[in-house]
């Protein structure tokens, strides 16, 4: 349902060489853990209850590595996926409390790690007032900035992302959620992909798991239906608004209706049906992107690049854990043989 570093959950039998700069990060959990079976926290605090967050990061590679260190709020992205990637992030509605007003003192903190060693850092947050229902969503996001290529004219800066969420459970987490839709689709240009966008609001304090849209998209001219999708795995954040972004195929100019099924592990399902026409200028913009195949294949090359980065921290970063657990197993094993033979 919601996140920590997925370095520690995957199974890798990478054997590529070291890198010169990779790092991962991991929760220390307090004893006041709810769920001591997931890598992220999940805490239940008393009204203006103080609490450290503590975040371990360990230097897998071979060079010091600088990691940026953010407190922020848990948000809906467009493609209707949580994220804390915003440090100012707007809430809806705005009188909501989010988790980065709780953070006491600085909510960013830079931190150097030397090779093979690992550093913590520490947020603190206290908690509101008065008692709550369902969650505050927050998240302790880390980035760091691994290497710098260059490319011709263009040079990629390569960097790698960890988040760990952090999850304040009120005294009533059962919520009921109900999403609600603007009245206006508004076509557009993604990438090279036509895409249909719907504001959406998630107005209650908790989140939503588990969803599964339907997408059928009807040509008001012809009767006939054109698009027709499902998508599964999304989420929303508690108390967000987006614009849902829902990729189609490439439509002609003319007339046309959104058919949209919506539900999820807590939410009910809903329907909406909503009108928008395709112009001859989105179609030119479409078609625009086609022409420059070498653009598009950039931004492929800098995406390859930084998903290998990932799996690459992701080997070293298993190999990491694996050596001080073998390690700490021969120490104990050490020890009991000595008191065997006293």
């Amino acid at each position: 349902m919601f996140g920590g570093t997925k370095a520690f959950a995957a199974e890798s039998n990478t054997s590529a060489a070291k890198a010169d700069k990779a790092y991962a990060i991991r929760a220390l959990l307090p004893n006041n853990q709810i769920d001591p079976q997931v890598n992220y926290w999940v805490l239940q605090l008393n009204p203006d209850q103080r609490q450290q967050l503590d975040t371990q990061i360990v230097n897998t590679g071979r060079k010091p590595i600088t990691v940026n260190v953010q407190a922020n709020d848990g948000i809906t992205a467009d493609n209707a996926k949580i994220v804390y990637d915003q440090k100012s992030a707007q809430l809806y509605p705005r009188t909501t409390i989010g988790f980065s007003s709780l953070v006491v003192g600085k909510r960013a903190q830079d931190v150097t790690v030397e090779p093979g060693h690992e550093k913590t850092v520490t947020f603190t947050i206290k908690a509101p007032p008065e008692a709550y229902q369902g969650i505050i969503l927050g998240g302790i996001r880390t980035v760091a900035k691994v290497s710098d290529a260059a490319k011709g004219n263009i040079t990629l800066h390569q960097q790698v992302e960890y988040n760990l969420s952090v999850v304040l459970q009120g005294q009533d987490a059962n919520v009921t959620p109900k999403l609600s839709f603007g009245s206006q689709v508004t076509p557009g240009v993604l990438a090279n992909k036509m895409v249909l966008r719907v504001p959406t609001i998630n107005a209650y304090q908790i989140n939503i798991s588990g969803i599964q849209t339907d997408v059928k998209v009807i040509n008001r001219g012809t009767k006939k239906s054109v698009v027709k999708n499902t998508q599964y795995g999304q989420s929303i954040a508690p108390n967000s608004r987006f614009d849902w972004t829902f990729p189609v195929k490439k439509l002609t100019a003319g007339d046309y209706q959104l058919q949209l099924t919506v539900f999820g592990r807590n939410l009910k399902k809903q329907e909406i049906t909503r009108n928008f026409s395709i112009s001859n200028t989105l179609v030119r913009r479409v078609a625009a992107y086609d022409q420059k195949p070498a653009q598009l294949n950039m931004g492929a090359i800098i995406m390859l690049v930084v998903l290998t980065i990932v799996l690459l921290v992701t080997a070293w970063v298993l190999i990491y854990f694996y050596a001080v657990d073998k390690g700490r197993n021969k120490r104990l094993s050490w020890e009991k043989k000595r008191k065997q033979h006293k």
